[in-house]
C-alpha cells in the first residue's frame, strides 16, 4: 500500500461531501466553510437551524460502517507535540458542535462537546494507535469502536 495521494483524496472528499449535501441529508440550509481561521477551528459547515447556527466537523472515510470503529485524532501534527497524550489533534482543537462521521452506507453524528468530555476521561491505551504519514506530516489517532462510545448518537443511512 503505497502513500496516500493528497491531491487525489481531497478531490474525492470534496466530490463526496457534495453528494451528501446534495442528497438532503442535512434538513437546514448550510454553509461550507471556505476561510482557513474557522477551518482550523475544526467547523467544516454551518447548519443554519431555527434554534441558530451550528458548527459540524465532517469527517468522511471511504469504507463502510461494518467496520464499527471511528478514529479519533489526538495529534494533526505528531511531530510537533510528540510526548502529550492529547496534542493538537481535532479531538482536542475542533470548537464544532456536532461531529458527523460518515462512512460510504451510514453517518453518525454526536454532540462534539459530550464526545470530548467522555474521550478525556478514558484510559487511552484501550485503544491502538493509528498513524498515517501524508509525506508532510504524521496524524496520531486512536482507533476506538462505536460500541465502546456510551454518548448518545444520531444514525442516518446514506
Amino acid at each position: 500500500m503505497g502513500r496516500p495521494n493528497y491531491r487525489i483524496d481531497k478531490l474525492w472528499e470534496e466530490r463526496r461531501t457534495k453528494e451528501i449535501i446534495d442528497s438532503g441529508f442535512f434538513r437546514y440550509p448550510i454553509s461550507i466553510i471556505t476561510d482557513k481561521e474557522t477551518q482550523k477551528k475544526g467547523v467544516d459547515i454551518w447548519l443554519h437551524s431555527p434554534a441558530g447556527r451550528i458548527g459540524v466537523e465532517l469527517k468522511i472515510v471511504r469504507y463502510d460502517s461494518s467496520i464499527g470503529a471511528i478514529t479519533i485524532e489526538t495529534h494533526s501534527n505528531l511531530r510537533k507535540n510528540p510526548g502529550d497524550e492529547i496534542g493538537d489533534g481535532w479531538i482536542n482543537y475542533s470548537r464544532a458542535d456536532w461531529l458527523i462521521w460518515a462512512f460510504i452506507d451510514t453517518a453518525y453524528i454526536w454532540k462534539m462537546p459530550d464526545l470530548r468530555f467522555w474521550f478525556y476521561l478514558q484510559d487511552l491505551n484501550r485503544w491502538p494507535i493509528y498513524d498515517i504519514d501524508n509525506g508532510n506530516y504524521i496524524t496520531r489517532c486512536r482507533k476506538v469502536p462505536i460500541a465502546d462510545i456510551p454518548i448518545p448518537f444520531w444514525k442516518r443511512g446514506l
